[in-house]
């Protein structure tokens, strides 16, 4: 997956940094809880999340994210629930955007804005193919156990 810095330039990355609020997680620490209804989103600038819900009591690996990525992103555009858990797998440092942040960064720099748009549907669409992928191997797989 591309990361951000395919759109980014230096200057940009310090633009970001200047309009969301530099956080930091400790490893283990659970950053996001799914059908958690809160509107922010986080740029890891550095360390690794795991992506993950559970069902069933067992616990389901979706992603693994590092510098680079976004975490956040669908429950803060879509204002929905979140869709997963995320926890740090190491110490993590993060940029994080609120709505007012995110609306300020829009009017007062919106190439910088339009930038991250971009690279959120690369994201996503990415995340879509490969979701696409999958339900198509479950299908054939159902189809052979169930013939």
């Amino acid at each position: 997956m591309e990361k951000l810095s395919k759109y980014f330039k230096e200057e940009d990355f310090k633009i970001l940094k200047s309009f969301g609020e530099e956080v930091e997680f400790k490893k283990g620490k659970v950053i996001i809880e799914e059908k958690q209804k809160k509107y922010e989103f986080y740029y890891i600038l550095d360390g690794e999340v795991k992506v993950y819900t559970e069902k069933l009591g067992e616990e389901i690996i979706i992603a693994k994210l590092s510098k680079g990525d976004f975490i956040g992103e669908i429950a803060f555009f879509l204002k929905g629930l979140r869709t997963a858990n995320v926890k740090a797998e190491t110490d993590v440092k993060m940029i994080k955007f609120t709505e007012k942040t995110f609306k300020n960064l829009e009017e007062e720099n919106p190439e910088t804005a339009i930038k991250i748009y971009k690279a959120l549907i690369e994201n996503l669409g990415e995340k879509l193919s490969k979701a696409n992928l999958e339900l198509e191997t479950y299908n054939i797989l159902y189809k052979a156990a169930t013939e």
